[in-house]
Parts: structure tokens; C-alpha cells; sequence
């Protein structure tokens, strides 16, 4: 969208793996990958918890809305994540908590960009059940691709042709 691709008549990538390749594995996967974070106010958790707004209480609740979400969405929507801040101990209410999410759909991405939303309609009223609030930045998105499954082929074997890595006992 920012134009880096101008002028460009094709890229190429990647994505080696060990196992053999497939010819049919699943061409265009689109993905999302979001943070999310949630801000709330800090507290003692036994001292005085009514004072705390819990960050981690919000993100909770999106995870087990986004958990909720995987029933009313298409067969080929998936929905990953990881908390990647969960506060610094556990007797403080946690005033700042966070996640990385990817939202993926096979070949579709209306669809995936809908789950986007959905997830970001979850954050937001998570952060309102809970009296915090709520911000998430869109990291990446792989939109639609597509293979060319003879030049995949071609590099496929071109790199069966490198002789495997050997290392000595030194080396590890």
C-alpha cells in the first residue's frame, strides 16, 4: 500500500521447513498479527484491590471472548495468541497488560480482516467491563498470495542439491 513494490514485476519468498515439500499445501494464507494492550491502575492486591484496575483482568476476559469468537467464525478462520505481559507479581494488581495475536484465514482476507475487527470489538469491550482501556497496533499483515508451484519446485530442488551441515562437537 505504500508503494514499496512499485515497479517490481514479481518477489519472491521462502519458507523452507523439514520436511519434504508439498505441492498441496495451502496457498495463500492471510494473517494479521496485532498487539493489544491494556492499561489499568495498580494496586496491592491484598491490601487495598478495590483501587486496582486490573490490566490482566482485561486481557483475560479478550482471551476467553476470542476463545468464544473461534465457534462464529468460518471453518478456515484460526485465531493464535500469546500474552506477552502479564503484570510483575502477583501481589500487584497489574496496571499494564499485553498480547500478540494473529488472526489467519486460508485465501480470504475480507474474512480475516472481519475476525480482526471482531477481536478488536472484544478488546474494547473488555477494556470497558473492566474500567480500563485499551489500545492494539496492527504489526504485519500478509495479505493473499500467490505459488508458482513449478518455480517452487525448481528452487526445491536446486536446494536439495546443497550438501546438509555438519558440525563437530566444537561447533555445538
Amino acid at each position: 500500500n505504500d508503494g514499496v513494490f512499485e515497479g517490481l514485476d514479481m518477489a519472491l519468498m521462502w519458507h523452507s521447513g523439514p520436511k519434504p515439500l508439498l505441492i498441496d499445501f495451502n496457498p495463500g494464507m492471510v494473517a494479521f498479527t496485532v498487539n493489544f494492550e491494556f492499561f489499568g491502575t495498580s494496586a496491592h492486591a491484598a491490601g487495598m484491590p478495590w483501587k486496582g484496575r486490573s490490566a490482566l483482568d482485561a486481557l483475560q476476559l479478550m482471551n476467553i471472548g476470542c476463545e468464544f469468537l473461534r465457534e462464529h467464525t468460518e471453518k478456515h478462520v484460526m485465531i493464535h495468541y500469546c500474552i506477552t505481559d502479564g503484570g510483575t507479581a502477583p501481589n500487584i494488581v497489574p496496571d499494564h497488560a499485553a498480547a500478540k495475536y494473529m488472526f489467519r484465514a486460508d485465501k480470504d482476507y475480507d474474512v480475516c480482516y472481519d475476525a480482526v475487527q471482531r477481536g478488536i470489538r472484544i478488546a474494547q469491550g473488555a477494556a470497558m467491563m473492566t474500567d480500563t482501556r485499551m489500545e492494539y497496533h496492527i504489526e504485519s499483515v500478509v495479505p493473499n498470495f500467490y505459488l508458482n508451484i513449478p518455480l517452487s519446485c525448481y528452487v526445491n530442488d536446486a536446494a536439495q542439491k546443497v550438501p546438509p551441515l555438519t558440525y563437530t562437537e566444537e561447533d555445538y
